[in-house]
């Protein structure tokens, strides 16, 4: 984030998904880039001293997503809503990436994750579809 911090014109930022990014973390680049927009904060363990801090102290903020945390509570999006802040939260969304580290920089999944999908994703996956996704992943394993 030291590096982020050099960059005070920065307008849009994810950090999707970074499980060790905390509020001082946010709240201390935040501090840095006030230009920022929008802001992606899914899956990580930020809190409402996250929210209070980008509702009070960063007012270019329009879109803010934290899909996936759960320190926060429903009084503290109201706040940022009334502040004109279009905030997308809820569960955290199912991300899996089926290329082999090959063909991508991102690691596989092995066939073991798709029992986790189906645990975790049932309201968004078919049985049919879950089905499908494994036959593409073996297909592309076998391409690999």
């Amino acid at each position: 984030m030291l590096r982020l911090a050099k960059i005070p014109e920065l307008k849009s930022l994810s950090l999707l998904s970074c499980h060790h990014v905390t509020d001082k973390g946010v709240c201390w680049l935040l501090e840095k880039c006030k230009e920022i927009e929008e802001l992606n904060l899914g899956g990580t363990q930020i809190t409402s001293r996250t929210l209070d801090f980008i509702s009070e102290e960063c007012p270019n903020v329009k879109r803010l997503s934290i899909k996936g945390c759960s320190g926060f509570s429903e009084v503290d999006v109201q706040k940022l809503e009334k502040r004109g802040i279009e905030v997308e939260y809820g569960e955290g969304t199912c991300r899996f990436f089926l290329l082999s580290e090959r063909e991508s920089e991102l690691p596989s999944i092995s066939s073991n994750s798709f029992k986790v999908i189906e645990d975790i994703c049932k309201s968004i996956f078919s049985r049919e579809e879950l089905h499908s996704l494994f036959t593409v992943y073996r297909t592309l394993q076998r391409r690999s």
